[in-house]
């Protein structure tokens, strides 16, 4: 059975609360502040590109994700990853303010972006999304390692390249003293 959801800005709603439960229970959305169940724009493109879900505007208009999703190379990129992650078996938590936690002590971690959480099993992840044209700087790849290892989670580069195919590279830090 297809879930229905409604476009509101670049989060889809589930006004459905069985919805929002089978959601909850394979790991997709999340409750904002107001309490109100949201997909990420990215997610709820990955379940539409699979069949579970129809999203309407606020007018009632069918929307078709992907045509958002294809006219922005970020959201390419990102949805790229979303599906390589869970296609692997991961969760990712779009949740801002777990990453924002973990970087505050951080000198220039703002300008570090495409960073996300996510989860596979009971074990937890940064991922640091690159594509073919972002550079990460040796300095910056050591930070975010020294960032895993601080909060004792593994670091997950994830490559995409101008095909859109996507590689997910474990990186560690090592101590060599």
């Amino acid at each position: 059975m297809k879930i229905h959801g409604i476009l509101k800005g670049r989060a889809v709603t589930i006004p459905n609360k069985k919805d929002e439960a089978r959601l909850l229970s394979k790991h997709y959305g999340k409750r904002d502040k107001l309490g109100l169940f949201k997909l990420n724009l990215v997610e709820a493109e990955y379940l539409q590109d699979k069949n579970r879900l129809s999203v309407v505007d606020l007018a009632g208009k069918i929307v078709d994700l992907t045509k958002i999703i294809i006219n922005s190379k970020t959201l390419k990129i990102e949805r790229a990853v979303y599906a390589k992650l869970r296609l692997d078996g991961y969760v990712v938590d779009f949740d801002k303010t777990r990453v924002a936690n973990m970087t505050r002590n951080t000198t220039n971690f703002s300008r570090l972006q495409k960073i996300w959480v996510c989860y596979k099993k009971k074990e937890k992840y940064l991922v640091r999304i690159l594509d073919e044209n972002s550079a990460l700087k040796w300095q910056n790849l050591f930070k975010l390692t020294d960032l895993a290892a601080k909060n004792k989670i593994k670091l997950i580069l994830a490559i995409v390249d101008k095909d859109e195919d996507v590689t997910l590279e474990s990186v560690q830090f090592t101590n060599l003293k």
